[in-house]
């Protein structure tokens, strides 16, 4: 399990998100424990972001041994805080895909990287357009800002397929916004 070093308690059912089947009959996939998807569906915290994953049907490229992603995912507890769980359980399939393809880097990118610069635009892996950049900024008081509104809470966890960075929102690229 990854510690978060929250101040709820572990079973708190107020951070408790079920995971609803991911295909008809099929509740389990079959995953490398060591890739990042493998993390996502065996830790608990990360329950809500894995339900994206499953309904945006990337699950295969999470999966991938040989791929090098950073991905930027929220954990469960800092969802519930701000958002209803029908907000995620009520989201199609372009959206959740959009947002999934908006948190992932196409490239290892470790927190050093992030916070040796004042402001750097990333490549998410949506596209190559404006619009898919994710605005990363250092601040001394609060450490690597995403997307105006978004911290890195823990940082470099590494997976063979990639890193994550566990952060305490949710980032919804601006295609989604209008």
């Amino acid at each position: 399990m990854v510690s978060l070093q929250g101040n709820h308690e572990p079973n708190d059912p107020k951070y408790k998100y079920t995971v609803p089947p991911i295909r008809k009959n099929i509740t389990h996939l079959n995953t490398s424990p060591e890739s990042i998807l493998g993390l996502l569906q065996d830790n608990s915290d990360f329950s809500i972001f894995y339900n994206l994953v499953i309904k945006a049907e990337l699950y295969g490229r999470l999966n991938d041994i040989q791929a090098n992603f950073t991905m930027f995912i929220p954990s469960n507890e800092y969802l519930l805080i701000k958002y209803p769980p029908q907000f995620f359980e009520n989201m199609d399939l372009y959206t959740a895909r959009e947002i999934v393809l908006f948190h992932t880097l196409d490239k290892k990118v470790s927190y050093e990287m992030l916070s040796s610069s004042q402001a750097m635009y990333l490549n998410t892996m949506i596209d190559d357009s404006m619009y898919s950049r994710l605005l990363c900024n250092w601040c001394q008081l609060s450490g690597v800002r995403l997307h105006r509104n978004t911290s890195i809470k823990v940082p470099n966890i590494y997976r063979k397929n990639g890193l994550i960075h566990v952060v305490d929102n949710i980032m919804i690229p601006s295609t989604l916004m209008n």
